[in-house]
């Protein structure tokens, strides 16, 4: 869901990727992701920070792959927040090696799929085409 939000700022605008970011963030909960009501909070900051570092970037697989790293890091902070808030304290070594680290890697391949694919529907259902400098 990060990644197509992440894709939906690159290609469409900032309204449109903060719309789907509170659904992905409603549907992370629905899905019961975790036991927390903050996705859609969470998704929401997301959206924004990335709307801020994505403003001159041009709509591209490259800058999609840059902006994937700060978005990684972001989404690692969840998992610890919820982590820390219900357990309260897991050794870092621990909590990197066995959820971070996986997390993080399934993110990254299941990212890779989601420009191209989110690529496709965007572009014929409405071009964003502000290349303002």
């Amino acid at each position: 869901m990060m990644g197509a939000v992440l894709a939906i700022l690159l290609l469409d605008s900032k309204k449109a990727a903060t719309i789907t970011a509170i659904c992905a963030g409603v549907l992370a909960d629905a899905i019961g992701g975790s036991g927390y009501s903050l996705s859609p909070l969470f998704f929401l900051v997301f959206a924004g920070i990335m709307g801020l570092l994505s403003e001159k970037m041009l709509p591209s697989f490259f800058s999609y792959m840059i902006l994937l790293t700060p978005a990684l890091l972001m989404k690692a902070a969840y998992p610890c927040l919820c982590i820390f808030a219900a357990y309260g304290s897991l050794p870092i070594l621990y909590t990197a090696k066995n959820i971070l680290f996986p997390e993080a890697v399934c993110t990254f391949l299941l990212c890779l799929a989601v420009f191209p694919i989110t690529k496709l529907f965007v572009r014929p259902l409405g071009m964003r085409n502000k290349f303002s400098f």
